[in-house]
């Protein structure tokens, strides 16, 4: 007793979740963020594990949440087991207590421990930015984004526009990568990009002209506008890459984002995502292209 009062603490966990407690943790997803549920079934459906879906429970009662998903960072030619954190959620009645934080702390630790050396994520917005580097992350990797000139001359230069599936993307994907600093995904990964896209009748694409193989993946963000994920391709093939899908999908509103500024884009570079370096023995100080986010 102090003062007459006793002090009861709140019995905190961190864990895997369960699969008794998908319902729940769909539930908390949708009070955060907002996202449609159709988006969030499709989430559980094919990247939700509990071996890499965390809970923070205070009193038995789900608090906070994220999710693991394994990447690998290349730099230099080299290859680091790497984990993104995504779905970064505290319920709302329970933020401001560093919930967040033990948890992530948490996993990161887990992953740690199984040999992961690079920890990544993919702020929601800007002030966030500032959250995460008082939590040990570093501005990392960024983006080119912009709007292409919708009436531009693709230079003589045809490329065509093909769906393909998950694992052909990702090899054409990884190629195009390999040599840069850059975040690989699995073909899960990719699988789960193709579905979101299907969602807004977009897809992923194989972009192959007379002089190489690119690739891109699309979503409809409404009737008139369309968001291009990922392009990538050769730097002089980008006009011609960029009229085809314009053809292809006939919007009036188009977004890029592309590895790196090209003239054929009207835009801006931005911060896209941030790493933490788990392993203190790694000389480096992870930079380059993450691309995509899962967003």
């Amino acid at each position: 007793m102090l003062g007459g009062y006793e002090k009861v603490m709140s019995k905190i966990q961190c864990r895997s979740s369960r699969q008794s407690e998908i319902e729940q943790l769909k539930d908390l997803w949708e009070i955060c963020f907002g996202d449609d549920r159709t988006y969030i079934d499709l989430f559980f459906k094919y990247k939700y594990k509990e071996s890499r879906t965390f809970v923070l429970t205070t009193d038995n009662v789900i608090a906070a949440m994220v999710t693991a998903i394994d990447v690998i960072y290349t730099h230099s030619g080299k290859k680091y087991p790497s984990v993104m954190l995504y779905a970064v959620a505290t319920h709302p009645s329970e933020r401001g207590k560093g919930f967040s934080t033990l948890l992530m702390d948490y996993v990161n630790q887990e992953y740690s421990n199984r040999g992961v050396q690079i920890s990544v994520l993919v702020p929601a917005d800007k002030p966030l930015i500032g959250f995460y580097k008082k939590r040990g992350y570093t501005e990392a990797f960024s983006i080119y984004e912009g709007k292409p000139l919708l009436y531009m001359d693709s230079g003589g230069l045809f490329v065509d526009l093909e769906p393909v599936d998950a694992d052909a993307y990702n090899n054409i994907r990884t190629a195009f990568l390999e040599e840069q600093n850059s975040i690989l995904y699995s073909n899960e990964d990719i699988f789960f990009q193709q579905n979101t896209a299907a969602l807004s009748k977009g897809n992923i694409f194989q972009l192959q002209g007379c002089d190489g193989t690119g690739c891109a993946i699309v979503e409809r963000i409404s009737p008139e506008k369309i968001l291009v994920k990922e392009l990538l391709i050769k730097d002089h093939m980008m006009k011609g890459a960029l009229k085809t899908i314009i053809e292809h999908f006939a919007p009036s509103e188009v977004i890029v984002r592309l590895p790196k500024e090209n003239p054929s884009i009207i835009g801006s570079s931005r911060v896209f995502g941030m790493a933490k370096v788990l392993d203190p023995s790694l000389p480096l100080s992870p930079e380059g292209y993450l691309g995509l986010a899962f967003d």
